[in-house]
């Protein structure tokens, strides 16, 4: 018996159905929503969408770079701790300019002196952290995962290898919900022996898009990647 292999239309799920309920009206094992199942031949004759193309093959390596998305939502937080810090300051030095003598006025000094010091150490954090997202990057195998940082690409090596055959567990992402719900970058944690996540993919956009990927080949969870010679854009690049 042959299937039709098609997305549903509300969330996207991808699952399959015998060629002769064509037609018939089926429920969605994902979200539970009323789905039609399709003809064969529009499927095949078709122009190919993005939900078509959950089902085609990945050509491997499939490349995961580290996302700037990661440090939108640290701009946020620290653009509002600096105006803040910066507003309690001011209020503080025009207290102190009107409630001390001249002789105490280092104090003032001191005070924009120590801020000045921590926001130029911030602002270089933040750089540093930027320079080291973009130049880390995830090779995604049929049977392994390598992680090549800011350092050890420099020096031509990968740091970090996760066997994908010893995979025991991949958990959720780990990044604030600042990040996960307005710029969609997480973290995906894998556990390849026993309950300690010991292999980690940072900063990468769409998390759960990458965890699904790797579900899928580590897992062999769903009829994505079969049954078609192309490949989907999986670079995770921002």
């Amino acid at each position: 018996m042959s299937y039709i292999r098609f997305p549903c239309s509300h969330c996207g799920q991808p699952f399959e159905a015998p060629d002769d309920m064509a037609g018939e009206r089926v429920s969605c094992p994902s979200c539970g929503s009323d789905v039609i199942v399709p003809e064969p031949e529009r499927i095949s004759a078709g122009r190919t969408t993005s939900s078509d193309r959950r089902f085609e093959k990945p050509k491997f390596p499939i490349v995961v770079r580290a996302s700037p998305r990661a440090l939108h939502a640290v701009y946020v937080k620290t653009g509002f701790t600096w105006a803040l810090a910066l507003l309690v300051a001011a209020l503080l030095t025009r207290f102190l300019n009107h409630n001390l003598t001249r002789e105490y006025g280092w104090i003032v000094i001191a005070l924009w002196g120590i801020l000045g010091f921590l926001l130029l150490r911030s602002a270089v954090r933040l750089i540093l952290a930027r320079r080291r997202i973009l130049n880390t990057t995830y090779h995604i195998y049929p049977n392994k995962i390598e992680a090549s940082s800011y350092l050890f690409r420099f020096l031509g090596v990968y740091n970090n290898v996760a066997n994908l055959s010893q995979l025991r567990q991949i958990h959720a992402t780990s990044n604030s919900w600042l990040d996960l719900w307005f710029f969609k970058c997480g973290s995906v944690s894998l556990t390849v022996s026993g309950d300690v996540a010991d292999f980690r993919l940072a900063n990468v956009y769409q998390p759960g898009d990458v965890r699904q990927q790797i579900e899928d080949i580590a897992f062999g969870g769903t009829t994505r990647y079969r049954d078609s010679d192309s490949a989907p854009e999986l670079s995770d690049a921002d």
